[in-house]
């Protein structure tokens, strides 16, 4: 073999672990990414909830128009966060279903609590009363539904950080 072939093999040989290195540190590169765009998406979300949990109760106390376009702000937020939420894994694709379904669940109840809070401000005196009771009661769902939605972002951001650490 002549001198000038084996320079050739051997640097084709020396090229070909750095191009695979390479390829394999752009997949994972591309890869952290997309985890850290979801971790993204999930500390936005549980930001937004806990905002929507202390908007929602100053509204319960006493319906401000403030408080009511904050709460429409928070949930234009939300609905367009989880319009483009992209979860490859079977796994982050549930938790992401429980949360949107009791995030449906809260949006849901804001609209009853508008109807209720409109009674409480002009209906009769024994409508009124009914109407706290009730407000009372969505206010308690409410709770309960954005706590169990924050339980399960967190829940989702614990998994994502596994496939995360995972695909290091």
């Amino acid at each position: 073999m002549k001198f000038h072939t084996q320079l050739r093999v051997i640097s084709t040989l020396s090229i070909v672990p750095i191009l695979l290195v390479g390829i394999f540190l752009v997949i994972s590169t591309s890869l952290m990414n997309k985890a850290a765009e979801k971790i993204a998406f999930v500390n936005e979300s549980i930001k937004e909830i806990s905002s929507m949990r202390t908007v929602m109760f100053d509204y319960a106390q006493g319906s401000t128009e403030r408080a009511e376009k904050q709460l429409r702000r928070i949930e234009q937020k939300l609905t367009a966060l989880f319009a483009r939420t992209q979860f490859q894994s079977s796994s982050e694709r549930e938790l992401l279903g429980y949360i949107e379904r009791d995030y449906q669940r809260v949006r849901t109840l804001f609209a009853e609590l508008q109807e209720k809070n409109a009674i409480q401000m002009r209906g009769e005196p024994a409508q009124q009363a009914a109407a706290r009771k009730y407000a009372n009661i969505l206010l308690a769902q409410f709770g309960i539904l954005s706590q169990n939605i924050i339980t399960q972002s967190f829940q989702l951001h614990d998994l994502i950080n596994r496939h995360r650490e995972d695909t290091r």
